[in-house]
């Protein structure tokens, strides 16, 4: 017996009339083939029914999502990141700029010297530099006979090159009354018999040239000086290198051609300032070697 739907259709017996029952329990209703259903037709109903997969294709997950595709590992444990492309740019091109695109600051490696060691390197070395000059130099100096070294002094006069035979004449001459001499002050010729002290004498007023000359003669040096071109200091600077030394006396000597004049037998150095270098070369050089009579008394 069968039934006639409201849309004219006959239908079963056992059917919904609203079609929207469920099938009978263990039973799946299959769409319909035919060529006008709806379900069928993928463009006209969004919930039709796919095709049956092949053999091998992936399971449809619990959750709806596929497991991936045949033949690939699994997708690890969950929670993991897949296994697929990276998320995000990729870092090949990453020379120069930080995450932001900002230039990366070049790290600095840290190349300080060790200046101290250096240093001291250096300074040893100035002093072994020093050290072997300063011996050369002595070397030098120690094959110099004192004639050389006061005649390396800037200014001297020698008297035993240009005035050798008055110089000769007045080794142990000695004469009474004054005596004109060659040089002013006198640095050596005829004399008095009798010598000026001269250990470390330093006199007030002037005194006679063939007294002083006498003295040359034993090997003093004599220093003289004007009172009008030294002044009391100077004169006093000049007292401290005569005071508590033998062989060395000093005077007033007014008019002379230079404010400071030292005198030894045979040699001469006029300066102009009371505190000049040269005045301890000249006693250093000239003091007992340049006398005539060596081992002569000087009081």
């Amino acid at each position: 017996m069968s039934y006639t739907a409201p849309s004219g259709e006959p239908r079963e017996p056992g059917k919904n009339l609203s079609g929207q029952g469920k099938p009978p329990q263990g039973k799946s209703e299959k769409p319909n083939q035919g060529a006008g259903s709806k379900l069928n037709n993928p463009t006209t109903n969004p919930t039709s029914i796919h095709p049956p997969r092949s053999a091998g294709a992936p399971q449809r997950a619990a959750g709806g999502k596929t497991s991936g595709k045949a033949g690939t590992k699994p997708a690890g444990k969950p929670g993991s990141k897949p296994a697929g492309k990276p998320v995000g740019k990729p870092v090949g091109k990453a020379a120069g700029k930080g995450a932001k695109g900002r230039p990366l600051i070049p790290v600095k490696v840290n190349q300080q010297r060790n200046w101290g060691s250096i240093a001291i390197f250096t300074v040893v070395g100035l002093l072994i530099v020093g050290i072997i000059g300063y011996s050369g130099w002595q070397a030098v100096q120690g094959s110099k006979t004192w004639e050389d070294k006061i005649r390396s002094i800037s200014g001297i006069k020698d008297f035993r090159e240009s005035h050798a035979k008055e110089l000769a004449a007045g080794n142990g001459n000695h004469v009474p009354g004054r005596v004109e001499y060659f040089a002013t002050p006198s640095v050596g010729g005829n004399h008095n018999t009798r010598w000026q002290n001269c250990m470390g004498d330093v006199y007030t007023a002037q005194i006679a040239d063939e007294h002083a000359t006498h003295s040359l003669e034993h090997g003093a040096v004599w220093i003289t000086y004007d009172p009008a071109k030294v002044s009391a200091d100077g004169a006093e600077k000049l007292a401290e290198k005569v005071r508590g030394n033998d062989y060395m006396l000093m005077s007033p000597y007014p008019g002379q051609p230079s404010a400071v004049s030292l005198q030894a037998w045979g040699y001469q150095l006029q300066v102009d300032k009371p505190d000049d270098k040269r005045i301890d070369e000249f006693i250093t050089s000239a003091r007992v070697n340049a006398g005539v009579e060596p081992g002569a008394a000087c009081s």
